[in-house]
């Protein structure tokens, strides 16, 4: 279930492949396009808010700073997936 940015420059995703933690549960990724190759980039993990549970269903609203997921890893949770929000900053 993939999401993209309104510039057409990322692309956020859910999968349960591995990386460097070793943690193979969903998490978010993202990667972006490199205008030089016009290729997309290697998918990098969204670290800073994937928890060690099922972290999935992502979608960037048009700001391209303001991303939605569903997460059974972060507190307060009230059962099961919850929905989060996020904006970048800097």
């Amino acid at each position: 279930q993939p999401t993209i940015t309104s510039d057409k420059q990322r692309i956020y995703f859910a999968s349960n492949r591995p990386h460097a933690n070793g943690n193979e549960d969903i998490d978010i990724w993202y990667t972006d396009y490199d205008e030089e190759t016009s290729k997309w980039k290697t998918a990098q993990n969204l670290a800073a808010i994937n928890t060690t549970g099922k972290d999935w269903s992502p979608f960037i609203a048009p700001d391209n700073t303001t991303l939605f997921f569903a997460s059974d890893g972060h507190k307060p949770n009230i059962g099961g997936l919850d929905f989060y929000m996020v904006k970048k900053t800097g």
